[in-house]
């Protein structure tokens, strides 16, 4: 029989389940405990306190029960732990084997059963120092830094087990043991170099991870009883952190020193150096890399440079940051685009005859390459103009200059860019575009002046006359012979921002051939030279124009490409009333991209506002043309006769003044 205070435990045990429906019994159940219903309540309590418990077992099973990210970080903690057991285990079994003494004045570079537990990178071996390959893009990674702060945190934990705990006056060379824990990346950059050694001298002047980077002099003084390898770590460290080198930068380092670049494909070579795409290695960003291959080509790469901070323009690449390696230049752009116009024309022209066939990948792939075509008339010609009006030209205009770049986001759709300025030139201090110069540039796609000139140079120099220009660009103008019309045999015809035109107005067309699934007649020989060929290709042209359907959108830019190539670079359309003639068009929505149509029409609007201020007819009024204006064809002719005119006299004399077209300003004074 229970006695009284057994029963007021069970009272008290039972009293929390009485919220839960549980019946509660407690003391004032003695005094029933003989009537006929204390059995029955006894029982019903007992069975309501099973039932509880039940419950409660099955919310702890709910609870308790593994969800999959739960087993996947389990696994994860349990593959840590497997992992640094097996390297704590060597560890604490190597500092048993040495003696008191040994484990106090312990020298980490004298124990190769602690860097063997450290990653191996076997594929720095024949890198390291190395001049002509340093390993670019051979960085130490996360999981590299990972896995070493791991065989630290062992060793230190081992030391600790085997020295403080069992040795309390061994607590001096605590500071040391626990200093290493905080060198991961110094030990990765030494076992790269096959020097562990040498990671005592950095205990010693009490470096850390977070110094890096150190200069050659402070690791010199660092490994002052062994200097020779300071030049190597100086170089190497940077395998394990990131230079200085920011956006608009350019930098200076030693032969021996990587690149934080991995090579990611290539795009072609050509006479000035190769051109690449990298991957930065310590962040997500893609580069197209130019690297000079001579002498000669290093100042082709630092006037592109010079050029390209000049424009800032959705179609043209952007100078990101440049470096010299020794000998070498390399100039970093983006973006980093997908392939050039020239690849993209025979892949689209491929496509048509496997379309014919019926191919439906190659059937796709043309439906959707072919309204990104059509924007490169527009937004090609709309960046153009932006090089022209930053008192630019870029001298070697052809398909091969011209990058693709395939959609990625919605908010970055597929566009085309201007790309290798290293032959443009900058005629702001002059105000006029005209160069008398041999500069290399593409022959098939160069502009009637250029060919001449270029050929009146080797004859006059073959004939050895004196004057003549070498072969480079200058910046001197000569004022005299620009307007003259014979010239002697020992000066060559200028160029200007016309013969920029002219090598566009050939891309026109070869874009049009592709688009118009027609062949320009001879032009797949090598030696193929569209200023030879005007006349024919004029009429060719016009000819595919005329078969078109009136609302095709292939008509206008036909029509422009005709003018556009004419021999006379006098009367050859500025690149702004390219523009304009486009955005006019009835399909000018499907021949710009939407920000370069809305900045056009912009534009427009503030010519027009200018125009009416100046008193001006805004349709023979061109803001920014070029000197290919002051003739010529019959849409120009009628604005010539105009801006001749004399206009209302401004001066105190009464004399009345000419505007050229192409020095007028469009804000009124």
């Amino acid at each position: 029989m229970p006695t009284s205070s057994s029963w007021k435990r069970v009272s008290q045990q039972l009293r929390p389940l009485s919220k839960l429906g549980v019946i509660f019994v407690g003391q004032d159940f003695l005094a029933d405990i003989s009537s006929k219903n204390a059995n029955k309540r006894l029982i019903q309590a007992l069975a309501d306190v099973s039932a509880t418990i039940k419950i409660l077992q099955n919310q702890i099973k709910t609870v308790l029960r593994d969800s999959p990210d739960q087993k996947e970080r389990d696994s994860k903690i349990n593959e840590v732990l497997h992992r640094r057991s097996k390297s704590y285990g060597v560890f604490k079994n190597a500092l048993g084997l040495m003696s008191q003494q040994e484990r106090q004045i312990i020298r980490f570079g004298a124990l190769p059963w602690l860097w063997k537990e450290f990653p191996q990178r076997m594929d720095l071996d024949d890198k390291v120092g190395n001049p002509d390959d340093p390993g670019d893009g051979l960085m130490y990674n996360q999981s590299d830094m990972n896995k070493a702060n791991v065989v630290l945190k062992d060793f230190y934990d081992a030391w600790s087990e085997t020295t403080i705990r069992t040795h309390s006056g061994m607590a001096g060379s605590l500071p040391k043991v626990t200093q290493i824990t905080n060198m991961a990346k110094i030990c990765l950059i030494l076992c790269g170099m096959k020097q562990e050694r040498l990671v005592d001298c950095f205990c010693e002047s009490q470096k850390r991870d977070v110094d890096l980077p150190l200069s050659t002099a402070t690791v010199e003084q660092i490994m002052y009883q062994d200097p020779s390898h300071a030049a190597t770590f100086a170089t190497e460290q940077y395998r394990a952190v990131s230079r200085k080198w920011d956006d608009g930068d350019h930098i200076e380092i030693p032969e021996e020193e990587p690149l934080p670049l991995c090579f990611d494909g290539k795009y072609g070579e050509g006479s000035f150096g190769t051109v690449q795409r990298y991957k930065d290695a310590f962040k997500p960003v893609l580069y197209a890399v130019k690297v000079q291959n001579s002498a000669d080509a290093r100042k082709h790469l630092q006037r592109e440079v010079a050029q390209l901070k000049k424009v800032n323009h959705r179609h043209i690449v952007q100078f990101i940051k440049s470096y010299q390696r020794g000998s070498r230049y390399g100039l970093l752009i983006r973006p980093a685009a997908t392939t050039d116009l020239e690849k993209l024309l025979a892949r689209y022209r491929r496509n048509h005859y496997e379309y014919q066939k019926h191919c439906e990948e190659q059937r796709k792939t043309r439906v959707l390459l072919r309204p990104v075509m059509l924007t490169a008339f527009g937004c090609l010609s709309h960046g153009l103009s932006h090089i022209h009006g930053r008192t630019m030209r870029h001298k070697d205009i052809k398909p091969a200059n011209i990058l693709y770049e395939k959609e990625l986001s919605k908010d970055r759709p597929a566009r085309f860019l201007w790309a290798d300025f290293g032959l443009a030139y900058h005629f702001g201090a002059t105000g006029s575009s005209r160069t008398r110069s041999l500069s290399q540039y593409s022959r098939r796609y160069a502009a009637p002046e250029r060919m001449i000139e270029s050929q009146a140079a080797l004859d006059a120099e073959a004939a050895g006359l004196a004057g003549v220009h070498t072969n480079q660009d200058t910046d001197e103008e000569s004022g005299a012979s620009q307007d003259s019309e014979a010239e002697s045999p020992n000066t060559r015809p200028e160029n200007g921002r016309s013969s920029d035109v002219f090598s566009f107005g050939c891309v026109f067309l070869e874009i049009l051939s592709a688009m118009a699934d027609v062949e320009i007649p001879n032009a797949d020989s090598e030696t193929y030279e569209f200023w030879r060929n005007i006349t024919k290709l004029q009429a060719w042209a016009e000819t595919q124009k005329d078969r078109l359907e009136p609302s095709s959108p292939l008509r206008v830019p036909f029509g422009l490409a005709i003018k556009m190539i004419r021999l006379k670079s006098r009367k050859r359309p500025s690149i702004d009333k390219i523009v304009e003639v486009l955005a006019d068009a009835a399909a000018a929505k499907e021949l710009f991209c939407p920000s370069c149509l809305q900045e056009v029409e912009r534009s427009k609007l503030e010519r027009e506002k200018a125009s009416n201020l100046l008193g001006l007819d805004r349709y023979k009024y061109d803001t920014r043309s070029s000197e290919n204006t002051e003739s010529g064809s019959s849409e120009f002719d009628a604005y010539e006769r105009f801006a001749r005119q004399p206009g209302p006299s401004n001066g105190a004399n009464g004399h009345a003044h000419e505007h050229s077209p192409a020095r007028m300003s469009t804000v009124p004074p």
